[in-house]
Protein backbone atom coordinates (compact mmCIF):
# COMPACT_ATOMS: atom_id res chain seq x y z
CA UNK A 1 0.00 0.00 0.00
CA UNK A 2 2.88 2.26 0.76
CA UNK A 3 4.19 1.68 -2.69
CA UNK A 4 0.79 2.59 -4.12
CA UNK A 5 0.79 5.73 -2.00
CA UNK A 6 4.25 6.53 -3.23
CA UNK A 7 3.20 5.89 -6.79
CA UNK A 8 0.09 8.06 -6.27
CA UNK A 9 2.22 10.82 -4.75
CA UNK A 10 4.57 10.52 -7.77
CA UNK A 11 1.59 10.81 -10.15
CA UNK A 12 0.23 13.80 -8.21
CA UNK A 13 3.66 15.48 -8.35
CA UNK A 14 3.88 14.70 -12.05
CA UNK A 15 0.37 16.13 -12.62
CA UNK A 16 1.30 19.28 -10.66
CA UNK A 17 4.55 19.58 -12.61
CA UNK A 18 2.68 19.12 -15.90
CA UNK A 19 0.01 21.64 -14.82
CA UNK A 20 2.73 24.12 -13.86
CA UNK A 21 4.52 23.54 -17.16
CA UNK A 22 1.17 23.80 -18.98
CA UNK A 23 0.46 27.17 -17.23
CA UNK A 24 3.94 28.40 -18.14
CA UNK A 25 3.45 27.30 -21.76
CA UNK A 26 -0.02 28.93 -21.91
CA UNK A 27 1.51 32.20 -20.67
CA UNK A 28 4.32 31.83 -23.19
CA UNK A 29 1.77 31.25 -26.00
CA UNK A 30 -0.24 34.29 -24.84
CA UNK A 31 2.91 36.47 -24.85
CA UNK A 32 3.81 35.17 -28.30
CA UNK A 33 0.26 35.76 -29.56
CA UNK A 34 0.25 39.30 -28.11
CA UNK A 35 3.60 39.98 -29.71
CA UNK A 36 2.38 38.60 -33.05
CA UNK A 37 -0.85 40.62 -32.85
CA UNK A 38 1.15 43.79 -32.13
CA UNK A 39 3.60 43.02 -34.95
CA UNK A 40 0.73 42.29 -37.33
CA UNK A 41 -1.00 45.51 -36.25
CA UNK A 42 2.22 47.51 -36.75
CA UNK A 43 2.81 45.88 -40.11
CA UNK A 44 -0.81 46.59 -41.08
CA UNK A 45 -0.37 50.27 -40.20
CA UNK A 46 2.84 50.42 -42.26
CA UNK A 47 1.17 48.55 -45.12
CA UNK A 48 -1.85 50.87 -45.07
CA UNK A 49 0.42 53.92 -45.02
CA UNK A 50 2.49 52.54 -47.88
CA UNK A 51 -0.63 51.72 -49.91
CA UNK A 52 -1.98 55.22 -49.28
CA UNK A 53 1.35 56.79 -50.31
CA UNK A 54 1.49 54.64 -53.44
CA UNK A 55 -2.07 55.55 -54.39
CA UNK A 56 -1.22 59.21 -53.90
CA UNK A 57 1.90 58.79 -56.04
CA UNK A 58 -0.12 57.04 -58.74
CA UNK A 59 -2.69 59.85 -58.74
CA UNK A 60 0.11 62.44 -58.96
CA UNK A 61 1.79 60.55 -61.81
CA UNK A 62 -1.53 60.19 -63.58
CA UNK A 63 -2.18 63.93 -63.25
CA UNK A 64 1.34 64.71 -64.47
CA UNK A 65 0.88 62.33 -67.39
CA UNK A 66 -2.39 64.01 -68.38
CA UNK A 67 -0.77 67.44 -68.08
CA UNK A 68 2.16 66.31 -70.21
CA UNK A 69 -0.21 64.79 -72.74
CA UNK A 70 -2.22 68.03 -72.94
CA UNK A 71 0.96 70.10 -73.20
CA UNK A 72 2.37 67.86 -75.92
CA UNK A 73 -0.89 68.10 -77.87
CA UNK A 74 -0.78 71.90 -77.53
CA UNK A 75 2.86 71.95 -78.63
CA UNK A 76 2.05 69.73 -81.63
CA UNK A 77 -0.84 72.01 -82.56
CA UNK A 78 1.34 75.10 -82.17
CA UNK A 79 4.03 73.40 -84.25
CA UNK A 80 1.54 72.64 -87.04
CA UNK A 81 0.27 76.22 -86.92
CA UNK A 82 3.82 77.59 -87.05
CA UNK A 83 4.70 75.32 -89.98
CA UNK A 84 1.59 76.50 -91.79
CA UNK A 85 2.48 80.13 -91.13
CA UNK A 86 6.06 79.49 -92.23
CA UNK A 87 4.86 77.93 -95.50
CA UNK A 88 2.49 80.88 -96.05
CA UNK A 89 5.29 83.38 -95.35
CA UNK A 90 7.62 81.46 -97.67
CA UNK A 91 5.03 81.62 -100.45
CA UNK A 92 4.53 85.34 -99.81
CA UNK A 93 8.31 85.90 -99.91
CA UNK A 94 8.58 83.98 -103.20
CA UNK A 95 5.66 85.97 -104.66
CA UNK A 96 7.19 89.25 -103.49
CA UNK A 97 10.59 88.23 -104.86
CA UNK A 98 8.99 87.49 -108.26
CA UNK A 99 7.07 90.78 -108.07
CA UNK A 100 10.28 92.64 -107.12
CA UNK A 101 12.09 91.02 -110.03
CA UNK A 102 9.31 92.06 -112.41
CA UNK A 103 9.34 95.57 -110.96
CA UNK A 104 13.13 95.76 -111.44
CA UNK A 105 12.72 94.63 -115.04
CA UNK A 106 9.96 97.19 -115.57
CA UNK A 107 12.07 99.89 -113.87
CA UNK A 108 14.99 99.04 -116.13
CA UNK A 109 12.71 99.23 -119.18
CA UNK A 110 11.35 102.57 -118.00
CA UNK A 111 14.89 103.89 -117.38
CA UNK A 112 15.82 102.81 -120.88
CA UNK A 113 12.69 104.48 -122.24
CA UNK A 114 13.43 107.65 -120.23
CA UNK A 115 16.97 107.63 -121.57
CA UNK A 116 15.72 107.24 -125.13
CA UNK A 117 13.12 109.99 -124.61
CA UNK A 118 15.68 112.22 -122.91
CA UNK A 119 18.06 111.75 -125.84
CA UNK A 120 15.21 112.53 -128.20
CA UNK A 121 14.31 115.57 -126.09
CA UNK A 122 17.93 116.74 -126.11
CA UNK A 123 18.01 116.34 -129.91
CA UNK A 124 14.72 118.21 -130.19
CA UNK A 125 16.08 121.03 -127.99
CA UNK A 126 19.20 121.18 -130.10
CA UNK A 127 17.15 121.28 -133.29
CA UNK A 128 14.94 123.94 -131.71
CA UNK A 129 18.03 125.97 -130.86
CA UNK A 130 19.20 125.56 -134.40
CA UNK A 131 15.79 126.41 -135.91
CA UNK A 132 14.82 129.32 -133.60
CA UNK A 133 17.29 131.81 -135.01
CA UNK A 134 16.09 130.94 -138.52
CA UNK A 135 12.47 131.17 -137.38
CA UNK A 136 13.12 134.59 -135.87
CA UNK A 137 14.80 135.68 -139.06
CA UNK A 138 11.94 134.38 -141.17
CA UNK A 139 9.39 136.01 -138.93
CA UNK A 140 11.09 139.36 -139.23
CA UNK A 141 11.28 138.98 -142.92
CA UNK A 142 7.66 138.10 -143.08
CA UNK A 143 6.68 141.20 -141.24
Amino acid sequence: MQSNNNRLAGYIDKVRQLQSENSRMIKQVEVIEESQVKEISDIRVLYDREVRDLKSAIEELSKNYKDLQNNSEKILTDNRDLKSMQEKKSREIEERARAASKLQEETQKLKTKISVISNGNDKAKQELKDVLPEFGKLKREAL
